[in-house]
């Protein structure tokens, strides 16, 4: 069985998540969210799983910096999905 490749973050896709509360992405374990009511300059964009917490400053990441470090938090063994999640 082939595991699921995580979503590819676009800028429509960053879009989303910073402009619909509770929106969030999942993959396997992982949840990428953006944070609400901060103020402007400190809204963070929030990867959580059991490898840890990463947060990325919004103003300071684009759609591609977004998904590189989507890309590899997914890519740590303990965030993969479990047979469960595959099935």
């Amino acid at each position: 069985m082939t595991m699921s490749q995580p979503a590819t973050i676009s800028a429509a896709r960053r879009d989303f998540l910073l402009n619909t509360p509770n929106a969030c992405t999942h993959w396997g374990r992982v949840t990428l969210s953006a944070t609400w009511g901060c103020a402007a300059g400190d809204r963070r964009f929030v990867l959580s799983g059991p490898s840890g917490r990463h947060s990325l400053l919004v103003g300071a990441t684009d759609a591609a910096r977004l998904d590189a470090h989507w890309q590899a938090f997914c890519s740590v063994p303990s965030n993969f999905p479990t047979a469960i999640e595959r099935n």
